[in-house]
């Protein structure tokens, strides 16, 4: 059955600056398409810092129909993750009942709340993917909270089904009363392409990095978040016993990057650190293959692609704790670790030190990519979803 699909999101297709969500959302709408289904994804015009992508609505990109509308402000959208677009808003109005059904990829955002309540005016069901924003909602602080009270709560018990990304995700769900019958469990998934085809040694020889050199890599939004003044320590450490190292990180300035620059200045660490900016497509996965070992030091986070990424490349990874799929990486592609400079140092040390341990580390990082996030499977599951939401909602509203 072919299904007619509005994929909701604020960052859309092209922002790879923003996250990791706008893939995610942009390969699951080219698989759906592959496999019969109509799909539009309706988004702003967010593009990178200072320069929007430009409108031409609908524009078709691998059988995607994206059609945007214009942020009413980009300060409001790349510092402060606040995503206003009115057009949006007219277009559900208008548009709304031309779909089956809307799958939102928002939770925290006025899309997400406006979204919910058009379905819900208009007859329409909708499936919830919250990326990770439960977390934010259970803090304790006068914001988290009246927005979960006034707008939050009304956007997740709406929703048909809700899409958790992993089992951590689960239980944030069900510590804030949803029912485990309404949440099902996809993570995402992954394809990539050509890897196979990319040359070893690539990022080495256009960063004059030798081969004698260990590069532990940091890709991804340079926020406090993801850690990477804690990873810098550790680094600090690593290169008391291993010299031969060299850290890089990758990734577009989210605010935190001038406190990076003086924290490496005052450690005398400049001759030791690359920092090449953003890198996407063919150079992103240039620098994980030639690393020897991906580190994600995050605070917090839900579902990092970027460790799918990293595993799809066969590189050995090293997360935190606090990442929500470090049960299923530690121990076969690599280590999860407390988010403390020690353990991280120690992790760092064993898989450089021990190579049959990398190697090991790095043939059971791509079985994970291929046979647990494989976004084949993810297909599978989330049409299955799709069909029982609206099996489910028809007979509600038949009865």
């Amino acid at each position: 059955m072919s299904l007619r699909i509005l994929q909701v999101i604020s960052t859309p297709p092209f922002a790879w600056a923003a996250g990791g969500c706008a893939r995610v959302v942009f390969d699951i709408s080219n698989g759906l398409v592959k496999r019969g289904h109509d799909v539009t994804i309706l988004t702003t015009d967010l593009y990178e810092p200072k320069k929007r992508y430009p409108i031409k609505n609908p524009e078709i990109v691998d059988g995607v129909k994206i059609i945007r509308f214009k942020n009413i402000s980009d300060r409001l959208a790349w510092k402060y993750k606040l995503y206003l677009a009115p057009g949006i808003f007219n277009y559900l109005k208008g548009h709304l009942r031309e779909y089956d059904l809307v799958h939102l990829q928002d939770l925290i955002s006025l899309q997400a709340f406006l979204t919910s309540q058009f379905c819900k005016k208009s007859g329409v069901p909708y499936v919830l993917t919250a990326h990770g924003s439960v977390f934010w909602l259970q803090q304790n602080k006068l914001l988290n909270q009246l927005y979960y009270k006034l707008v939050g709560t009304r956007v997740i018990k709406n929703s048909e089904k809700i899409i958790a990304l992993t089992k951590t995700e689960i239980e944030q769900f069900k510590d804030i009363g949803i029912e485990n019958d309404k949440i099902v469990l996809i993570p995402n998934g992954i394809e990539v392409l050509g890897i196979e085809k990319i040359k070893r040694g690539s990022f080495r020889k256009k960063y004059n990095i030798g081969n004698d050199q260990n590069i532990i890599l940091f890709l991804g939004r340079i926020h406090k978040i993801k850690g990477i003044h804690l990873l810098i320590q550790s680094f600090n450490e690593v290169l008391q016993k291993l010299n031969n190292s060299i850290l890089v990180i990758v990734g577009p300035n989210d605010g935190f990057l001038p406190e990076l620059k003086n924290q490496i200045e005052k450690l005398g660490l400049e001759d030791k650190t690359l920092i090449t900016g953003p890198l996407y497509e063919k150079s992103k996965y240039e620098a994980y293959l030639d690393a020897d070992i991906y580190v994600l030091p995050s605070i917090y986070e839900t579902f990092p692609m970027t460790i799918i990424e990293a595993c799809a490349s066969g590189t050995p990874v090293i997360l935190t704790n606090n990442c929500g799929i470090s049960d299923i990486i530690h121990g076969n592609a690599g280590f999860a670790v407390s988010y403390d400079k020690n353990s991280l140092k120690d992790a760092m040390m064993e898989i450089l030190i021990d190579n049959d341990l990398k190697k090991m580390f790095g043939l059971n990082a791509k079985i994970l990519a291929n046979e647990i996030f494989n976004l084949e499977s993810s297909l599978d599951a989330l049409e299955n979803t799709y069909k029982k939401c609206l099996n489910s909602f028809d007979k509600k509203n038949y009865h």
